[in-house]
């Protein structure tokens, strides 16, 4: 996880709705190394934009980051990110094949290291 600098949290520049809602973990689209997500608002400066619901693809025997990254206003997940605008989203670790823990980070703020 080098290189995740994470300077904010999702609650500090969420618009509408509760942050638990916004991002949340779409459990009908989380399947083996699928995680789906939920749409969600943020701001950048005056521009806010809305991100629509989706899924990213895990990497296996992982910990991997969902993480919105701000500068392309789009979801997605690594195992190592070396970027200053992204905002973690979920740790979520995997082996054999299926999601074995998720960490919700949406609401703290934190680093990956």
């Amino acid at each position: 996880m080098d290189g995740l600098q994470l300077v904010t949290k999702v609650s500090d520049i969420v618009i509408g709705g509760h942050v638990e809602q916004q991002f949340a973990q779409d459990h009908t689209t989380t399947t083996g190394l699928t995680f789906g997500y939920k749409s969600g608002l943020y701001t950048e400066g005056t521009v806010v934009t809305e991100v629509d619901a989706g899924t990213v693809t895990l990497t296996d025997a992982s910990v991997n980051v969902v993480y919105l990254d701000t500068s392309l206003g789009t979801v997605a997940a690594s195992t190592s990110e070396d970027t200053a605008d992204v905002i973690a989203l979920f740790q979520v670790t995997t082996s054999g094949g299926d999601i074995t823990a998720v960490v919700d980070a949406r609401a703290r703020r934190t680093s990956v290291v």
